[in-house]
């Protein structure tokens, strides 16, 4: 709970709070704890929306005395912290964030049962009636794939991809010989690999699936989703029609709905 009341406190209206956090996160803390960010990336966007119709949440809510729902944030809120972190992951760090977003928050959408409903529209309530707890819930599970699709299509979240627009900055590695300098390369070039590779294999398939689902239901959150996908055909066109073309159908129906949403 410290931790998230730190990263709370990042977005906080005083400034010298707000700056001060900043810094002992980003500074003595991580340089302490390395995967602090990494590890805790996917629990902050269960605890900082307070839904609670996840495993997630209810892991990190067993520790005793431990209260989230003290901490409020607006979506600009959340995403400067999101941000944040992402800005201080390293690219390994990033191909892992994404695979458990991916795995756990967008396939969670489509494989726990109480979470499922943040692929359903919100009911429409009488301004006059109280929101009941199932509601602030549903609301609150459809603000966590909300959150989700806003990261994943965040530039911040992409591994660098290596070319030659890049030769600079593998100048500054040239001091420590050219055997470092190729090495820094050729990790930029596999970890790019790593990438695309869970990208085909893992987050299409989540994302083919949790399409179907969303159209099922009408849900608002449909144009997130196509957003995402206009995104991965523009940088991964040709992987992503070689993968698809075994169901040539899926790939049509998706190249249609990516014009209609344009």
């Amino acid at each position: 709970l410290l931790f998230h009341r730190f990263l709370a406190a990042t977005v906080d209206n005083c400034f010298e709070v707000s700056e001060l956090a900043t810094v002992i996160l980003c500074g003595p803390l991580l340089a302490k704890k390395r995967d602090l960010f990494v590890n805790n990336f996917v629990e902050s966007l269960f605890i900082f929306n307070q839904c609670n119709l996840h495993p997630i949440y209810s892991a990190a809510d067993r520790a005793p005395g431990i209260e989230f729902n003290e901490i409020k944030l607006s979506v600009v809120q959340r995403q400067d912290i999101y941000n944040m972190m992402l800005s201080n992951l390293t690219d390994e760090e990033k191909i892992a964030v994404t695979a458990r977003l991916s795995k756990e928050v967008l396939g969670g959408a489509t494989s726990y049962e109480m979470f499922g409903i943040a692929c359903t529209p919100l009911p429409v309530l009488s301004p006059s009636k109280e929101k009941t707890n199932n509601i602030l819930q549903h609301e609150a599970a459809i603000r966590v794939l909300s959150d989700t699709f806003a990261i994943l299509t965040s530039s911040n979240i992409r591994v660098k991809q290596t070319n030659k627009s890049d030769e600079d900055d593998m100048d500054g590695y040239a001091t420590f010989g050219p055997i470092t300098a190729k090495l820094v390369a050729a990790k930029g070039v596999l970890l790019s690999k790593i990438s695309q590779k869970h990208l085909i294999e893992i987050v299409i398939p989540i994302l083919c699936n949790l399409k179907t689902i969303l159209e099922k239901h009408g849900s608002p959150l449909l144009k997130d989703l196509m957003g995402y996908f206009q995104l991965i055909f523009r940088y991964n066109n040709a992987e992503v029609q070689t993968v698809l073309m075994a169901n040539s159908n899926l790939l049509i129906e998706l190249k249609y709905d990516l014009k209609e949403f344009k």
